[in-house]
Formats: structure tokens, sequence, C-alpha cells
């Protein structure tokens, strides 16, 4: 009688004991995974608040070389796109050739094209930006990088077809591109850029709705809504 009360209490032991590991366990792991989620939640709200001053930089600092500002608005590449094309003319025409049959070879891509495609790798990898808010920002920073490349393209389409209607006897190599002309190209861009949806209002309007977006998903972390 005594074998089996001893039993029956050694069995009761062992169930009390492996319950509570069970229930020690199981605790520990959540208060883990609760630290785990917790840093990971931090980070998330630290890349969010970074790329959200990254949009807004690159729509207010009208200087910085890396603005899309600087890049799409000032448009200091086609200054210096301008001068290329008008090089590779003067020297065409220095050997000789028919202006007709001119043909620029050269780089139709702004560097501010390569700093969309270098952002927006950058944005698809990060593991921390959340999937909806990582796909708006890298499909309108695409369809901004391919829009500047056509319009691009058709700015070099214009300006070859200008230096092809040169008389060669009226030709100057020192007044190929004036200030004017440059400026004038400067504008067209601009209003090419507006024509397909991405002027400097409608570029900023977007960038401010995707930094509505990320405020209201850092806004879902707050406890006390």
């Amino acid at each position: 009688m005594l074998k089996d009360i001893a039993a029956i209490v050694q069995i009761c032991f062992y169930i009390v004991g492996a319950t509570i590991a069970i229930l020690t366990y199981r605790s520990a792991k959540k208060g883990l995974l609760n630290t785990v989620n917790t840093e990971y939640q931090k980070r998330v709200m630290d890349h969010l608040q970074e790329l959200s001053e990254s949009l807004y930089r690159d729509i207010e600092d009208k200087e910085s070389e890396k603005s899309l500002y600087y890049h799409y608005y000032k448009n200091m590449y086609f200054d210096v796109m301008l001068k290329w094309m008008a090089e590779k003319f003067k020297k065409h025409m220095e050997e000789g050739k028919d202006p007709a049959h001119f043909v620029y070879r050269g780089t139709s891509h702004p560097l501010a094209v390569r700093r969309l495609f270098s952002l927006r790798k950058q944005i698809t990898s990060n593991p921390f930006i959340p999937n909806d808010i990582s796909i708006y920002v890298v499909n309108f920073l695409c369809k901004i990088e391919i829009t500047v490349i056509e319009v691009t393209r058709e700015m070099i389409d214009v300006v070859t077809e200008y230096f092809r209607e040169i008389e060669v006897s009226s030709y100057n190599p020192d007044t190929l591109m004036n200030y004017d002309q440059n400026r004038a190209m400067v504008r067209m861009f601009e209003t090419k850029m507006k024509e397909q949806g991405f002027g400097k209002q409608e570029v900023e309007a977007e960038i401010y709705k995707i930094r509505i977006m990320i405020k209201q998903h850092l806004e879902s972390f707050n406890p006390l809504k």
C-alpha cells in the first residue's frame, strides 16, 4: 500500500516538474521572441525614418548634387551633355564631314539615373522596410528613372537634328550652343517631364504622399492608439 502511494506521489512529482519546465520554457521563449520582435520593430522605425528624411532632402535641398531637385530641376546635367555634343560635332566638322551625317554616340543617362538605380536596389533589398512601402517607393523611382532616360534621349535627338541643319559656310565652332539655347533645352526638358507626370510639383506631391504612408506606419507602433 505504501509502495503504491509512493509511486503515485513520485508520478505526480514528475508530472508537476515536467509541467513547470514546459511552462518555464514557453515563458522564456515568448520573452525572447518579444525581445527580438521589439528590436526588429525598432530597426524598422529607424530605417523608415531614414527613408522619409532622405526623400524630404531630395525635394528640399536645392544645392546638394545628391538631390533630385539638383539633377532634375536645375538640370546641371544638360549643360554638360550639350557641351559634350557640341565638342563631338566640332570634331566631326573639323574632320571635313557632312553635318547631315552627324550622329551622337554618348551616354543618355544622367548621373542621377545611376543614383536612382542604386537607391532602388538598396530599398528593395532592405529587410527593415515593409513590403507595401518598399514596393510603392521602388515603383515610383523606377517610373522617374525610365521617364528621365526617355526624355533625355528625345533631347539628344533634338540637339542632333539642330547640328545636322547647320550650314557648313556659317559653321562657328565657338557658338554651337550658347547660354540661351542651353536654357531653352532645359525648359524643354522640364516641360516634357511635366507632360509625363513628373514635373517638380508632381514629384513633390508624390514624395509627400510616401512620407505620409511612412508616418501612418510608424503611428501603428504607438501603444496609446
